[in-house]
């Protein structure tokens, strides 16, 4: 059980405006807070020059907010149209400071020093790990606690979601669609969305990037994003704004103290784009991580119930890791540490996971093997460290037979 656990009870918050605002950072948590982006607004809608190639609505084209339910009436989600041209935007630390307002019922406070007591315990002496290999079930519900997420589910589907289209560019193979995702305790991040231009898309892979990448755009560059569609899969990739959108660790420290986290955080980002997806009607959805997006991956696919396949190239952070200068990084969360043995064993999972090596590169810097992980079945090593061939191809034969139906 969490070591300072408290029962407590959230009280809905009102649908924070949408705001967008740009990276550069002050001293002050409100000193960085720029024009705002408010959806429906006309007169928001930036100039383009004549050569942008992307697409603009006419007014008869526009479509302001609306909501709609084309599966059922389980979701409250509100999609709006005010395409706009690319938005050079993250919301940073902003977002992250009224997170914990919104949530300031869920908070399980702690002093700084009695986190920084409680991290050094951990990392010097490993009786801490929880003991035992648990069933997937069993740690769902340990790790849901641990990270303190139980609030964020609970009318997780009831909660309002809006989700805005700012952008869209038509390309020979696909579409490519900018989006703002907002939500009540989260605020506002970007997410690109490719999907084949001919087709509805029914499969679906969400793709966390990793510290390298400066964008989720430069994740879909790097990694053949393109190469989804011609497929016949779409893939997502939000910004995680906790990697790139700071350079210190205050925010970490004041999320850390209040008993939330980035990890935290993440999981219910990646939780905001399943609810949308799922309104959507897409029925088979799946999740690839690289770098720090697979620490993130490595924890969220334990606790997620509708993702049906996962590939991580990464699986040695412990949750604990500082940096250089002992500095609190964005993967730290203490509790969620203890279960790290258990998240980096693949038999504790209810789904198919392929491990590739670390930038889906045919090299491994990491000497570790391709394995995939059928539950109910023995781990399968599909090639040896020193074994080459097109890991890219491998993992869409994979997402191809336990993806699709």
């Amino acid at each position: 059980m969490r070591a300072w656990k408290l029962l407590l009870v959230l009280s809905m918050v009102g649908l924070l405006s949408a705001l967008v605002f740009s990276c550069d950072q002050g001293d002050d948590k409100d000193a960085n807070r720029g024009s705002a982006y408010f959806l429906g607004d006309d007169d928001g809608a930036a100039d383009t020059d004549d050569d942008d190639d992307t697409v603009q609505l006419n007014d008869d084209d526009t479509e302001n907010c609306h909501t709609e339910f084309p599966q059922s009436n389980e979701y409250n989600v509100t999609e709006c149209k005010e395409l706009v041209g690319p938005l050079d935007t993250c919301n940073c630390r902003d977002d992250y400071y009224r997170f914990i307002d919104a949530a300031a019922d869920s908070r399980i406070p702690i002093t700084p020093d009695e986190l920084w007591e409680m991290i050094h315990m951990y990392r010097e002496n490993d009786e801490y790990l929880f003991e035992g290999i648990l069933t997937a079930l069993e740690l769902r519900q340990h790790l849901l606690e641990a990270a303190n997420m139980e609030f964020l589910l609970e009318e997780m589907d009831a909660r309002p979601l809006v989700v805005t289209e700012v952008s869209r560019e038509t390309f020979s193979d696909y579409v490519q669609k900018e989006l703002i995702f907002e939500d009540p305790y989260i605020g506002s991040f970007p997410s690109t969305l490719l999907v084949s231009g001919d087709k509805e898309f029914n499969d679906v892979i969400i793709a966390i990037h990793g510290h390298n990448e400066e964008s989720q755009q430069d994740y879909l560059d790097r990694y053949k994003g393109e190469d989804y569609p011609i497929n016949g899969y779409g893939i997502i990739a939000p910004l995680v704004r906790g990697m790139i959108c700071f350079d210190d660790s205050d925010i970490i420290l004041d999320l850390l103290c209040d008993g939330f986290s980035i990890v935290q955080i993440e999981a219910y980002e990646i939780l905001n784009i399943i609810k949308y997806l799922k309104y959507k009607g897409v029925n088979n959805i799946g999740l690839i991580g690289h770098s720090g997006g697979s620490v993130f991956g490595n924890f969220s696919v334990k606790i997620l119930e509708s993702v049906k396949v996962y590939v991580s190239d990464f699986t040695f952070d412990t949750y604990l890791e500082l940096g250089a200068d002992n500095e609190l990084l964005d993967t730290v969360d203490p509790e969620v540490w203890r279960y790290n043995q258990n998240i980096r064993d693949l038999s504790t999972s209810h789904i198919p996971i392929l491990r590739v090596p670390y930038g889906y590169e045919n090299t491994n810097e990491f000497g570790e093997d391709t394995i995939m992980y059928i539950p109910g079945q023995d781990e399968q090593i599909l090639r040896r460290p020193d074994e080459l061939g097109s890991v890219h191809d491998l993992i869409f034969d994979f997402f191809d037979e336990y993806l699709k139906e």
